[in-house]
Parts: structure tokens; C-alpha cells; sequence
């Protein structure tokens, strides 16, 4: 062996050596990355780990936890492991504290082993509402962690956590809602995606915060102060641990598009667990340029413009937050030398100079306000003074403005290019100064109003088409002045206005002059007298909001209490040609009206109307009526909710009614939203005709949608409801469902009433309809050529079925007509066919009806009698072979002297109690029953006849085609006979039956 292959042979070994040592650790590595596999999917799967984890928490918290599904994770989370839990939810007492749609979190396992340190690398919570709530004790609800004491030996337990570190937290779409009744706070926050970076160390947490806020909404104490702000953060943030202080530092904060930089603390009181704040907000860039970002772009384009001038704003917010306690908020800003111009454009705004200061102060809240003062802007069509100041800004607010100048606004767009599909012309000249109470307009107490100057208004036209919005104004003239120190007058004259947000939502008036006077000379009240005239004036909101006035007169005195705001009255006196008012499908519609309208309010600002209407033509509709109605030359009179009506004739369709009493809230008969309400009338009731047909299928078909929830259709016009056909029943009837808020008592006189296919003449009676149901009482009318009187209860069930009970009289009424008036006499008493004469009936009973509002056969329970002299039997098979039997002759009218029958109606069949008949030369006593199939079984005793004996005959069969004639004894020959003796052996319930049937009927 050479030298030169010495080293050679000596370096095999090593060789070996470290290819053996790479195969083992990569054996290892395999090993191991086989092994967690088998960890993640065949040992702790997502079915195992899910209710482990659930456990675990739920027996460390007082709440309850839920997962969808838990899963660790090591390949896409490497180096680190971690874990991913899907749709959770946590809840606490009821209440939900937090929901989420995933949440990812990763951290270090070998120092959660090794060093109980739990360290987290990076935690993601998405789709999340997290709601917190602080009670009126300061009970946190998110304060759920369970406080049991270790129950390991030694008191101590084997795992015990050293640290916690979270190094980054990521939020997206994270909905906050926040609740503290200890200091009065709301707070919501919407939309919030936000990256949280932070570092540790023994002293300090720092951290670098990056956030986007959607939309926030702040109230403390029911004082908005953030409402819909858009807001962004990136600041760094340095926590001291001992000192439980939060700094801010290089502090980045932009609301609503306007950059601002913060600095400053929050520190907590470890005693009073209050929070000290001491934070400053200045503008990023103290230019004019940074301002201009407040202005949306679709109203000023933004490119091509030199902007100068210096601002200076400053926010601080000072003092102490927690119970009772609330740091000072001011805000103090500046324009100087403030001017700007577009390139290209020959004019410019030359000057602007303002100063804006404002405080909120909820210890001594008299001393919040916000204050604009030295308004200076001139320039090319343009050049205002003014100020406007808003003193005890958050407990009685007093708002003053003054400002004068003039702006060409056709000139103004020389200087700024407004959007160019806007257009803006016009000119505006105005000197007015105004001061009043904020929370004393509010409710209607004008004494602290002050108006006065001049503003002239002319060819202003002013569309956003991408907005669609239009404005425009031929000519406005304001004018105000004080006659003397409490006394102020003015005047309004507008020409041709017409202001539209869309196609269908529009106002529009060709002229309208108001001349006004406010008078504050009397002891207590404060007085506003306001005259108007209008031309034509057109109101549409959308196609189902719709209002019309045209040469209006009208007459206000708007009056107000000083001493108490509450009470405050209106006065309105006004004439109108026509008034047009269509929402939601009702509508009213007045021709030639007249009206005087009191409103008084009360201490608890509750509005009494009290006044009259008159108008020479009326119509109105509401789906809850279902037909147009129409009033002639009506005159109402309103006393708070109740209506009086006087001679005030109403067409209903083919029905008409003239009306004098009252309605005690006419609301609930209106509007669906008072449906609930109780309705009450006393009213007096003329009619020449009432069509019940027509009433019903109308009641039929609006109770048909109501109670499915039917929409009505759509209907372009008024016109179109007028015109429509007269309402028909639905193919499915119903029975008619009368609503149970109503209590309407009519005294009546209807000269023709059609129901059904009968007609009924000169009704007169009370009606009262009350509790869901309609009582006729005393009731009386002609029908059929009789004489009729009735007391009648209609009670409604379901929309197939409804109970009625039912007392009808009929005086001399043809006999062979009665199932007209009862076509259930077909099937239970069908003889009365058979019969010609005039008769007295009287029937009393219950039964149901059925959806055709027929009278269901088999549910009547009742009695009923007929008594006649000197009527008629028509001749018939049925009736010459009984005259053979008893042989008298058969006629083709066979005369009968008197006919007496009581009758018991029940379980679908018709019992006819004994009764007399005279006939020819005979007297007989008819009895027996008669089946609703038309089947019966009567017998008939001989009384008196030519024969020197008595007998009797039975008449079966299951119709009048069908029958049988046997011989019998006469059953009934001791009940029409004046021998006492003989009386006694008559069936004494039998006579009973029928002295209770003539008791009841009062026959």
C-alpha cells in the first residue's frame, strides 16, 4: 500500500459512520411524522377530541360550551400544533356570550410539556358576536371561570400553569355588542377585522395593532355620541404590567375617513377598579387638505385642486371611567387663512376662517356645549357670516344661529366642480337669525321660538341623478320681523316646488302663502297663528302613498304652556275644493269640505281631538271593509275617539244607510293595527235598501284573506278599487265571521232587506251586534205577504259552521209558502204544500248553519204551531184514498174549517203532537212523525162523522208516492172532548207537550 491511499482508507469508516447516522435520524423523523399522523387521524380524531374539549371546559367554567367539531392540527400549523374548533357557542345563565364560525389556534407544545408555559403563536376567530354585559351591580357575564378549590392532596395539582403568552390574535367579522348598566354605556360595534401582534417581557407587553371598523354606535346615557362612524386603527400599544397602564404610542387612528394621531394612557385603579384616561387626538396633517376628506366624492370631485390654510384641531379626553364617573371630552378646532381652487376653473374660494369648540361634560352637564363662531367664506358666488351655538348641550339643549350673505350657486360651480352629472343652479339671499329650545319644539311649545330676517330663494335647481334626486324652486320669499320685543310676524310665499327622491316619490306644489304671527304677550301660553293658502299640492311616497290637496284655506293656532310643555293645543279651521289621501290600499277621497279641528294635548302628551267635518261628497275604502264607501253631504262630528254622525247618508254598494248617533273609536273599524280594539256604536238606522247578498260575500272574501294572510293585489289607482266589479261569494263559502271588538246597537228602519232569494219589506227592530255575534230583537217585517216578527242571536264557530237561535212569528201568512221563508219545512213538514190559506205560524229552536248559511236539518231543536180557519188541502192520491177510507168525497179543494198543530222538532225528525182538524162533515185528530228522508208514520183518529162510531187510520210510508192505509183503533179520542171523564184517559204528558208548545210560543 502506497502513502497516497492511506488517508483514503481511513476516511471509509466516517463515511459509514455518518450515512448510518443520517438513515436513523431520518428513520426517526419518519417515525415521528408517521406516529403523529397516527395520532391526529386514528387516535385523537375530531369525534374523540370534540367532547373531550367540551368537557374539559364546561367542568372549569359556570356555562356551558358547544362544538360542532374539534380537530388538532400539525402539518399546515408547522412547527407548532394546533387546533381548530368549528360553530361554537358559549352560554352562561341564559344568555349568550359568544358565538363563533371557526377558531384557530397554534402554539408551542414543548413549553406547555417542559415549562407549564402555555404559549400561543397566533390565535384567528372568525363570523363572530360576542355580546358583554355589565348589571346594575357590576356583575360581569362573561365572569364564568369556576372558583371550586384543587382537590388534589397538598392542595396542589399536578399540572399548574406558569405563563400565558399570545403573540398574535386575528379577528374577521367579529360583531361586538356591549352593555354596562353601572355607567350607562352602549356600545356596538360591526363588522371588525383586526391583527394583534404582541411581545412579552418581565416588565412589559408590547403590542402593534392594526384594526378596520365597519360601523360603530356609542350612547352614554341615552346621549349619542358615535352613530354609524366608520373607523380605523394602527397604533403601537405598550402595556405595564405592575402599573396596569396602556400607553399609546405613534398612535394612528382614522374616523371616518379623517387621519388622526393619539397619544396618551389608560391606567387602572387596582382600588376603585375606575379606569384614568388621559388621551389626545390631533390631526395626522393640520391642512385644510385633510378636511376635505369628510366630503363624499359623489358631491365634489376631489383631483386637480390647490387646497391652503391651516387648521387646528385637538381632542382630549380626561378624567376617570367607571360607576358614576366619566372623563371630559373637548374638542377645540380652527380654520385660518383657508382657501382653495380648482385647476382649470377661473374662480376660487378666496377665504375661510371659522372656529368650532365643543365639551361634554356628564358631571356638570349645564356646561356641555358645541359652539361654531366667526364663520367667514368668500369667494367667487359666494360670501357668508355666521355662527351657530348649542348651549346645555346635553339636558335642556337652546340652539342660536345667525347668518347672512348670499350664494350664487350657478357662479359657485365655476369655482367648485360639483359631480358632473349633478346640476346646481340658483341663487340664495339670506339674513336670519333664529334661537329656540330644542326640547321645547319637540313638544310643541313654541314660546322660546325666535325668527327673524329675510331669505329669498330663486330658479333653483338643484339633481343628483345617481342619487335621483331633484330640487327645484321657482321663487322662495321668507320674510320675519318683530313688531315689538314679544311679538313676531312673518310671511312665506313659495312658487311652483317640486322635489323628487324617485320616479314615484315626489312633492310638488304650484303656489302656496302662509302668513304667520307668534305672540308671547299672554301670562301663560304662548300663541302661533299660522294662515294658509295653497294652490294644488301632491304628495307620493312609492306606489301605495298617495295625497292630493287642491285650493286649500286653511286657519292654525298652535297654542303652548309655558309653565308645562306638556299641555299645548291646535287649532285648525280650513276649507278645501278636494282633498285626495290613498295609503296602503285605503284611501279617501272629499269634494268640497269644511272642517274645524281641535287637539288638546294633556300632561301625559296624549293628543283629544275634538271638532266637525263637513263635506258635500265623500268616498273611502279599506280592505277591512271590502267595498268602496261613498257620503253625500255629511256632516261628523269628533269628540276625542268618538265620531257623532247626523242625517249622514252612506252607499255601501247596492246598499244605502242613512246614520244619526255615534262611534266610539272608529279606529278599530279602519286599520288592522287597532283591529284588537273594542268598537262602539249607538246608532239610529234608515234604509231604503240593504242587499244582505252582497254585504255577505264582501264580509266573505275580506275574512277569507285576513285570516290566511292573504296580500291584496296590487291596484295602480284609486280608481281602479271604484271601479272594480261588485264583490261575488268564493267558490268555497263561509259563514260570516263578525268581528269581536265590535259593540253596535241600531235602532232600524230598512224599507227592503234581500237575503238570499226572499225579500223582506219595512223592517223595524233593534239590532245589536256585540262579542262576535248579531241579535235581532223585537224585530218586525213584512215578507211573503205576512206580517212578521222575530228575535234572533247569531253566534259564529268555524268559517263552515255557526249557531243560531231563532224565534219567528208569522201572521197570516200563506201556508203553502212557509218553506220559503224555512226551506227545511221541504223535509220535515213537506204538507204544508199540500195546503192553500192564509195561517198563523210560530216557530222557536235552535240549529246550525252550514257555509250556504242554510239551517243544517239535523241539528234543529225546537217547537213550532200552526192555527187556521176556512183553508184549503189540495186534492192528491194520498188524500182520495183516505177520503175513501173515511168516505167523504174528494174535491179538487177540499175546505177545512179549522186546523190546529203543535210540533216538536228534534234528532232530524218532526213529531206532530195531536192535533184538531175540521173537514167536510168531520172532525179528526191528526198525530204522529215525520222523518227528514221523507219517511213517516201518522195516525189519524175520527172525532166526529157521519159513521155513529169512532175509528182510526195509520198512514206509513217513506214519501207521499209511497204510502200504506190501515185500519186502526183512534188513539186520539179523549183529547178534543168536553167530557171530563173522558179527558181523564188521554195521555196527560201528551197534553202537556202541547200546552207547553203554545206557552212557549205565547200562541
Amino acid at each position: 500500500m502506497t502513502k497516497e491511499t492511506e488517508p483514503t482508507k481511513r476516511t471509509k469508516p466516517w463515511k459509514k459512520w455518518l450515512k448510518t447516522t443520517l438513515i436513523v435520524v431520518f428513520g426517526l423523523l419518519l417515525v415521528l411524522v408517521l406516529a403523529i399522523s397516527l395520532l391526529i387521524n386514528f387516535v385523537f380524531t375530531p369525534e374523540k377530541l370534540t367532547p373531550e374539549l367540551v368537557n374539559i371546559i364546561n367542568r372549569n367554567i359556570d356555562g356551558e360550551f358547544y362544538s360542532q367539531s374539534t380537530e388538532l392540527t400539525f402539518f399546515s400549523s408547522f412547527p407548532n400544533f394546533g387546533v381548530a374548533i368549528k360553530e361554537g357557542k358559549l352560554t352562561s345563565a341564559g344568555d349568550t356570550l359568544l358565538l363563533f364560525g371557526s377558531c384557530h389556534a397554534e402554539f408551542n407544545l414543548r413549553k406547555l410539556l417542559a415549562k407549564e408555559i402555555i404559549d400561543i403563536k397566533r390565535v384567528s376567530l372568525e363570523e363572530a358576536s360576542v355580546n358583554v354585559h355589565i348589571d346594575q351591580n357590576g356583575k360581569l357575564n362573561w365572569d364564568i371561570l369556576s372558583k371550586g378549590e384543587d382537590t388534589e392532596e397538598g392542595g396542589e395539582s399536578e399540572f399548574k400553569i406558569n405563563e400565558l403568552h399570545i403573540k398574535g390574535l386575528y379577528l374577521d367579522k367579529i360583531k361586538i355588542d356591549y352593555v354596562n348598566e353601572t355607567t350607562n354605556d352602549v356600545f356596538s360595534i360591526d363588522n371588525l377585522s383586526t391583527a394583534f401582534k404582541m411581545s412579552y417581557d418581565q416588565e412589559r407587553i408590547a403590542c402593534q395593532l392594526d384594526a378596520d371598523i365597519h360601523k360603530i354606535k356609542f350612547e352614554k346615557e341615552g346621549f349619542v355620541l358615535l352613530d354609524n362612524t366608520r373607523a380605523g386603527i394602527n397604533t403601537e400599544i405598550e402595556l405595564l404590567r405592575k402599573e396596569h397602564k396602556l400607553i399609546f404610542t405613534k398612535g394612528g387612528i382614522v374616523i371616518n375617513g379623517v387621519d388622526l394621531l393619539v397619544n396618551g394612557f389608560l391606567q387602572r385603579d387596582t382600588i376603585t377598579n375606575k379606569l384614568a384616561t388621559d388621551l389626545d387626538l390631533r390631526l395626522k396633517v393640520p391642512d385644510l387638505k385633510s378636511l376635505l376628506d369628510l366630503v363624499p366624492e359623489k358631491i365634489v370631485q376631489k383631483e386637480k385642486i390647490d387646497v391652503k390654510g391651516e387648521v387646528d384641531f385637538v381632542a382630549m379626553v380626561k378624567g376617570f371611567y367607571g360607576k358614576e364617573d366619566y372623563p371630559l371630552t373637548e374638542v377645540s378646532a380652527s380654520i385660518r387663512n383657508g382657501k382653495f381652487q380648482y385647476v382649470d376653473y377661473p374662480g376660487s374660494i378666496n377665504h375661510i376662517e371659522t372656529d368650532l369648540k365643543a365639551r361634554l361634560d356628564f358631571k356638570d352637564k349645564t356646561s356641555s356645549h358645541f359652539t361654531i363662531s366667526n364663520l367667514d367664506l368668500k369667494g367667487f358666488g359666494i360670501a357668508l357670516d355666521g355662527n351657530l351655538n348649542v348651549e346645555n348641550l346635553m339636558l335642556d339643549p337652546v340652539l342660536k344661529t345667525a347668518l347672512k350673505g348670499n350664494v350664487d350657486i350657478t357662479k359657485l360651480n365655476e369655482v367648485i366642480p360639483f359631480n358632473p352629472e349633478m346640476t346646481a343652479q340658483g341663487v340664495v339671499d339670506v339674513d336670519i337669525e333664529t334661537s329656540f329650545n330644542v326640547n321645547g319644539i319637540k313638544q310643541q311649545d313654541i314660546s322660546s321660538l325666535q325668527l327673524k330676517g329675510r331669505a329669498i330663494v330663486n330658479d333653483i335647481n338643484i339633481a343628483v341623478p345617481k342619487e335621483t334626486l331633484s330640487l327645484k324652486i321657482k321663487e322662495l320669499d321668507f320674510d320675519s320681523a318683530f313688531e315689538k320685543r314679544e311679538l313676531l310676524t312673518g310671511l312665506v310665499n313659495i312658487e311652483q316646488l317640486f322635489l323628487e327622491r324617485t320616479a314615484d316619490r315626489y312633492l310638488s306644489a304650484d303656489s302656496l302663502t302662509m302668513g304667520f304671527r307668534l305672540d308671547r304677550t299672554l301670562p301663560e301660553n304662548s300663541e302661533l297663528t299660522a294662515d294658509l293658502k295653497t294652490g294644488t299640492i301632491v304628495f307620493q311616497s312609492g306606489a301605495d302613498k298617495k295625497a292630493s290637496l287642491k285650493g286649500g284655506d286653511i286657519s292654525v293656532i298652535l297654542k303652548s304652556n309655558r309653565t308645562d310643555r306638556a299641555k299645548a293645543s291646535l287649532t285648525s279651521d280650513f276649507k278645501l275644493d278636494s282633498l285626495g289621501i290613498y295609503f296602503h290600499r285605503r284611501f279617501a277621497g272629499i269634494k268640497g269640505g269644511k272642517y274645524k279641528i281641535k287637539l288638546q294635548r294633556d300632561s301625559q302628551k296624549k293628543w283629544t281631538p275634538r271638532g266637525g267635518v263637513h263635506f258635500d261628497k265623500m268616498v273611502g275604502y279599506s280592505p277591512t271593509i271590502g267595498m268602496p264607501l261613498r257620503m253625500e253631504n255629511a256632516t261628523l262630528t269628533l269628540k276625542e275617539k268618538l265620531l257623532e254622525l247626523r242625517n249622514t247618508k252612506i252607499t255601501f254598494g247596492k246598499s244605502d244607510v242613512v246614520l244619526t248617533g255615534s262611534i266610539d273609536n272608529v279606529g278599530g273599524l279602519l286599520s288592522e293595527e287597532f283591529k284588537d280594539e273594542k268598537v262602539t256604536a249607538r246608532l239610529s238606522l234608515k234604509s231604503g235598501l240593504i242587499d244582505a247578498n252582497e254585504l255577505m260575500a264582501t264580509f266573505n272574501n275580506v275574512s277569507e284573506k285576513m285570516e290566511k294572510g292573504k296580500k291584496e293585489e296590487d291596484v295602480a289607482t284609486p280608481e281602479d278599487i271604484l271601479n272594480q266589479p261588485p264583490p261575488t261569494t268564493t267558490e268555497e263559502k263561509r259563514v260570516v265571521e263578525i268581528p269581536k271588538n265590535i259593540d253596535f246597537e241600531f235602532d232600524s228602519n230598512i224599507r227592503k232587506l234581500k237575503f238570499g232569494t226572499m225579500g223582506m219589506d219595512d223592517i223595524q227592530g233593534n239590532f245589536i251586534i256585540k262579542d262576535g255575534k248579531v241579535q235581532l230583537s223585537n224585530t218586525k217585517m213584512k215578507t211573503l205577504a205576512a206580517e212578521l216578527s222575530t228575535n234572533l242571536t247569531y253566534i259564529y264557530l268555524t268559517e263552515k259552521e255557526a249557531d243560531v237561535h231563532f224565534e219567528l212569528n208569522l201572521d197570516k201568512v200563506e201556508m203553502s209558502r212557509l218553506s220559503e221563508m224555512l226551506p227545511v219545512l221541504d223535509s220535515l213538514f213537506p204538507m204544508t204544500k199540500s195546503f192553500e190559506g192564509l195561517v198563523d205560524f210560530r216557530i222557536k229552536g235552535i240549529a246550525k248553519l252550514d257555509e250556504r248559511m242554510e239551517l243544517k236539518t239535523p241539528s234543529i231543536k225546537g217547537i213550532a204551531a200552526i192555527q187556521a180557519s176556512d183553508i184549503m188541502v189540495f186534492d192528491s192520491e194520498t188524500f182520495r184514498e183516505l177520503a175513501k177510507t173515511f168516505m167523504f168525497k174528494s174535491k179538487e179543494k177540499n175546505p177545512i174549517e179549522s186546523l190546529n198543530v203543535e210540533m216538536i222538532i228534534s234528532d232530524s225528525k218532526l213529531e206532530l203532537l195531536p192535533s184538531f182538524l175540521a173537514i167536510d162533515r168531520y172532525e179528526l185528530a191528526v198525530g204522529g212523525i215525520q222523518k227528514m228522508d221523507m219517511s213517516y208514520d201518522y195516525h189519524i183518529s175520527v172525532l166526529k162523522s157521519p159513521i155513529p162510531f169512532k175509528t182510526g187510520v195509520d198512514v206509513t210510508g217513506n214519501d207521499f208516492d209511497d204510502y200504506n192505509i190501515n185500519l186502526s183503533k183512534a188513539k186520539y179520542k179523549f183529547y178534543f172532548t168536553d167530557k171530563a171523564r173522558l179527558q181523564k184517559k188521554a195521555d196527560s204528558s201528551v197534553i202537556k207537550k202541547k200546552a207547553a208548545v203554545l206557552k212557549f210560543l205565547d200562541f
